[in-house]
C-alpha cells in the first residue's frame, strides 16, 4: 500500500520444515509424547524511496522456536539474534530454537551512509490449526537487548549485511499441541 507517498514491497518468505511437523517422541519408557513446533515468518517490506538508495531485504531464516514437550507449566523461550536461547518455567526444548535472519543490500550503486531496520509490531501470536495460540514479544534486532528499531551506519550496502532477529515465546500451562506459526514485518529504509 502507499504511505507518505512511499509504496511498500513485501516479501513472503518460504519456511523449510519438514512435512511432519508434528511427531511423536520416544522417551523413558517408550511412551510417546507429543511435541509442538513453532515458526515465526518474516516478511521484508522496502519502501521505495527517491533519491535515494533502494534497498533489498530478503529474510532467509524464519524465527523458529524449536520443539517443545507440551508444557504442564507455563513458561517462556528467548532467542537471542546471535542464536542463544534459554527456557523458563520447565519447557524441555527438544530442537534448539533459531533467530530470524534477513539480508539487505542495495540494488543500486548510491551507496547510503546508514540503514534503519525496524519491525513495526511489539508483539504478536503465533497460532495453530486448532486455535492455540503462544504470544510472541519482546522483539530485538541484532543484540539482546537491540529493541524493534536499529541503525546501522557506516555499512558496507553493495556486500550487504545480515540482521538477526530474537523475540520471546510465551507458552500457557498446557498449550495444545501442534504446529504453530505467524508473520511479522521487517522494514529497511535509508533516512
Amino acid at each position: 500500500g502507499e504511505a507518505g507517498g512511499w509504496t511498500a514491497h513485501k516479501q513472503k518468505l518460504s519456511i523449510n520444515m519438514t512435512k511432519n511437523t508434528e511427531k511423536d517422541l520416544l522417551i523413558a519408557g517408550n511412551k510417546p509424547v507429543k511435541i509442538m513446533v513453532s515458526v515465526l515468518a518474516l516478511m521484508a517490506a522496502v519502501p521505495i524511496q527517491p533519491a535515494r538508495a533502494q534497498l533489498s531485504v530478503t529474510c532467509t531464516q524464519a524465527m523458529n522456536f524449536g520443539a517443545v514437550l507440551v508444557p504442564a507449566n507455563a513458561g517462556n523461550i528467548t532467542i537471542t539474534p546471535s542464536s542463544a536461547f534459554s527456557a523458563t518455567g520447565g519447557l524441555s526444548v527438544i530442537h534448539n530454537p533459531q533467530p530470524g535472519k534477513c539480508y539487505i543490500k542495495t540494488l543500486a550503486a548510491t551507496a547510503a551512509p546508514s540503514v534503519v531496520v525496524s519491525i513495526g509490531v511489539k508483539r504478536t501470536d503465533i497460532t495453530n490449526a486448532t486455535g492455540g495460540k503462544i504470544r510472541v514479544t519482546d522483539f530485538n534486532l541484532k543484540t539482546p537487548n537491540g529493541g524493534r528499531t536499529v541503525t546501522y551506519s557506516s555499512v558496507s550496502l553493495a556486500n550487504g549485511f545480515i540482521v538477526g532477529i530474537g523475540a520471546q515465546g510465551q507458552y500457557s500451562k498446557n498449550e495444545s499441541r501442534g504446529s504453530y506459526s505467524g508473520t511479522i514485518t521487517i522494514t529497511a529504509t535509508t533516512p
